[in-house]
């Protein structure tokens, strides 16, 4: 049976306290080219260290790293989903488009061996985090290589003609 540490002030009856008592932490960099003519980008650099407490299987704990960096540089520079009265216009894979593992170079990717005393093994979670960090990432990459405000996703050719229209 699980028990919590006694630091975790957690009341289950009132839904109030730290129902989060650990993190794990992490940091993604994104290098891109814009071409200044089609305004495509291409990613160049990705890099990412993450305390994720012990690694118990650093082999896939690497893979999944890699994956959530592909799905959320997907989300960021590809994924266009348009809407029309609650309905996606877009209806399949040739709509929709997702990354491949050939669009990106090789990923850097460091683990801090940080075990979490509570967690199975010493491990905390690396699940999302990935994921999290590098669509932001990415978009603040292209409005250091284009010197314009990025405010929205996906970061598609097409938005950025559109903010580089608009500051003219």
């Amino acid at each position: 049976v699980y028990e919590e540490p006694e630091y975790i002030k957690w009341d289950p009856e009132k839904f109030e306290g730290d129902a989060y008592p650990v993190y794990s932490w992490g940091v993604n960099v994104i290098e891109v080219e814009v071409d200044p003519a089609t305004f495509v980008t291409r990613v160049t650099g990705i890099w990412g260290v993450y305390d994720i407490g012990a690694a118990i299987d650093e082999k896939v704990i690497k893979g999944q790293i890699e994956g959530g960096i592909t799905q959320g540089l997907g989300y960021a520079a590809l994924e266009v989903m348009n809407t029309e009265k609650g309905k996606i216009l877009q209806g399949s894979l040739t709509d929709y488009i997702i990354p491949n593992s050939v669009e990106f170079p090789e990923m850097g990717i460091r683990l801090v061996d940080n075990p979490y005393e509570y967690g199975p093994f010493g491990a905390k979670g690396a699940g999302e985090l990935p994921f999290v960090g590098a669509a932001p990432a990415f978009a603040s990459a292209v409005q250091n290589a284009i010197g314009i405000r990025v405010s929205r996703l996906p970061v598609t050719p097409e938005y950025i003609l559109e903010i580089s229209e608009s500051e003219n």
